[in-house]
C-alpha cells in the first residue's frame, strides 16, 4: 500500500527513491512494482495536467435526468456525452436524478455557453426541454388570451421569437436555405388535391352561415386583400413554422414515446396558440391545420413548403369570407 501511495504521488519517482523512502533493496521494488503491473493492480501512468495553466479552472457538477430510462436512451445518451470534451466524468447515479457530469470550462461564461450549446442539445435530457415546451407552447400563448397591455404581450412575443430564431440557429445549427432534394411535383399534387376539399367545404360553409361576406375582400376591397395576403404571408405563416414545426420537430420529439402522440400534441398546441380570439371554431380549425402541416413537415421536413401550404389554406380562409374569425382586417 505504501509502494502504490507512492507512486500515486509521482510516478515518475526512480526505483531507488523509492528503495530509500520504503527501505527496500532497489530490486524488491522493481519486482513488486513489476508484479503490480502484471497482476492489472497499476492499470495505467497517467498525467495530471494543471488547469489553470491551459485556463480551464472552472469545474462544475451538474445533474442530469433522462426522459425516458430504456437500453436504447442509456446507452445514446452516454455515447453523446463521451463526445463532449468539456465532460472529464460521467457517472450513473440513484435517485431523482440519472447522471452526474463533472464539467471543466474557463469560466462561468464559458459554462453558460456549454449548458446552451452543448449539453442541452442532447436529445435524452428531459427537464430543461421539457420546461422549454411548457414555456414557449403552453404558458406564453394562454397569457395571450389574458387582458394586460398590448405592449407587453408584443414585447413577451418578440423575446420568445429571438429565443427561438436562437435556438434554431446556434444549437441546433439550422441554416436559412432551401434544401437541394425537395420534391415539388407530389407536394403541389397533395397541397391542391387538400385545398380543392377546403375550399369546397368552406364556401359551403359561408354560403349557409353567412352569405353576404362570402368573397366580400376580394370584390370590395382587393388592394386590402392583396396586402394582407402579402403580409400575413411573410410575417404570420413563416414565424408561426419557424416555431410550431421547425423548432418542435427538431428540439422536442424525443419527450414523447409514440410519433402519433407527437402529432397529435403538435396540433393541440398550435390550436391552443389561437386562444386568444376566443373562438371555438378557430380552436377547431386550428387543430385540423395543425395536423395537416404536422404531417406534411413530418414527410418533407421543409419549413418553406409547410410555410407555402400554411400561407395557402389561411389565405383561402380570408379570400373565402371567414377571415373576420381568424383576426384578419375586413
Amino acid at each position: 500500500q505504501k509502494l502504490l501511495g507512492y507512486l500515486q504521488q509521482d510516478c515518475k519517482q526512480t526505483n531507488k527513491e523509492l528503495s530509500n523512502k520504503l527501505n527496500l533493496s532497489i530490486t524488491a521494488v522493481y519486482e513488486r512494482i513489476k508484479k503490480l503491473e502484471k497482476e492489472g493492480v497499476i492499470d495505467k501512468y497517467v498525467a495530471l495536467v494543471n488547469k489553470e495553466k491551459i485556463d480551464k479552472s472552472f469545474v462544475a457538477f451538474c445533474h442530469i435526468k433522462l426522459i425516458q430510462h430504456t437500453q436504447e436512451y442509456v446507452i445514446k445518451f452516454e455515447k453523446e456525452v463521451a463526445t463532449i470534451n468539456e465532460v472529464l466524468e460521467c457517472y450513473h447515479i440513484s435517485g431523482d436524478y440519472d447522471y452526474l457530469l463533472k464539467v471543466i470550462v474557463k469560466d462561468m461564461a464559458a459554462f453558460r455557453e456549454f449548458m446552451v450549446n452543448k449539453l442541452t442539445n442532447i436529445n435524452h435530457i428531459g427537464s430543461y426541454k421539457l420546461i422549454e415546451l411548457f414555456a414557449l407552447f403552453v404558458v406564453i400563448p394562454v397569457s395571450f388570451a389574458i387582458v394586460y397591455p398590448i405592449w407587453l404581450k408584443m414585447t413577451i412575443g418578440l423575446l420568445g421569437f429571438i429565443y427561438v430564431l436562437f435556438i434554431l440557429l446556434k444549437v441546433e445549427n439550422n441554416k436559412f436555405k432551401i434544401a437541394p432534394n425537395l420534391n415539388w411535383k407530389k407536394f403541389w399534387i397533395q397541397t391542391i388535391v387538400k385545398f380543392i376539399i377546403i375550399a369546397v367545404l368552406t364556401i359551403v360553409f359561408v354560403w349557409f352561415t353567412d352569405k353576404s361576406q362570402l368573397f366580400f375582400v376580394l370584390y370590395n376591397k382587393p388592394k386590402l386583400w392583396i396586402f394582407i395576403l402579402f403580409v400575413y404571408s411573410l410575417f404570420s405563416v413563416y414565424p408561426q413554422e419557424l416555431i410550431y414545426r421547425t423548432l418542435y420537430f427538431q428540439r422536442y420529439k424525443s419527450l414523447f414515446k409514440s410519433q402519433s402522440l407527437f402529432m397529435f400534441m403538435n396540433a393541440i398546441l398550435f390550436s391552443l396558440a389561437h386562444l386568444f380570439f376566443r373562438n371555438s371554431l378557430v380552436l377547431i380549425l386550428t387543430f385540423l391545420g395543425g395536423l395537416l402541416f404536422a404531417f406534411t413537415y413530418n414527410k418533407t421536413k421543409s419549413t418553406l413548403l409547410v410555410s407555402i401550404e400554411h400561407a395557402i389554406y389561411g389565405s383561402w380562409l380570408f379570400t373565402v369570407g371567414m377571415g373576420a374569425m381568424l383576426g384578419f382586417p375586413t
